[in-house]
């Protein structure tokens, strides 16, 4: 069985080359407000978008139970004491990067069992699609309990 394998590539083998940006997207964080979008998935962003991995068509919408608009969404994730600065891994913290990152976050409030909520978050994702040319392009990520993953999923 050995003989018929074939190796396509692996990681560190290939050439280096500049990697390519993002393909345009929204974003679409249920359960934004928590810690997880703050402490881990943020900072992940960050990071993309420090190493120029992010397309400029590239937006977040984040989505929770708390009540705030899009200013307090993006002061939440900048906080002085428990924002991007404090859990940010990279030497130096590269303000430029970050308020061009952080000006395209947006937030809409969303109770994941109101169905009129999702209606509204849909008017929304439309309307970042058409400001940021997406293209439809939608990713959706569950930053919340597993055991709300269910009724997102079948209220979208």
């Amino acid at each position: 069985m050995a003989d018929k394998a074939k190796v396509y590539g692996s990681m560190g083998q290939e050439a280096k080359t500049a990697a390519p940006a993002s393909k345009p997207c929204i974003m679409l964080i249920f359960g934004a407000s928590g810690d997880l979008t703050k402490r881990l998935l943020v900072p992940s962003l960050y990071n993309l978008a420090c190493d120029g991995l992010l397309s400029d068509n590239f937006a977040v919408l984040g989505c929770a139970n708390t009540d705030m608009t899009s200013e307090d969404f993006r002061a939440r994730m900048s906080g002085e004491e428990d924002g991007i600065k404090k859990f940010h891994t990279r030497k130096e913290f590269d303000q430029a990067a970050w308020d061009k990152l952080v000006s395209r976050f947006y937030y809409q409030p969303c109770g994941f069992d109101d169905k009129d909520a999702y209606a509204r978050v849909k008017e929304t994702v439309a309307k970042l699609d058409a400001q940021y040319q997406t293209g439809g392009n939608v990713l959706f990520y569950f930053a919340t309990a597993p055991s709300f993953f269910g009724m997102i999923c079948d209220n979208l």
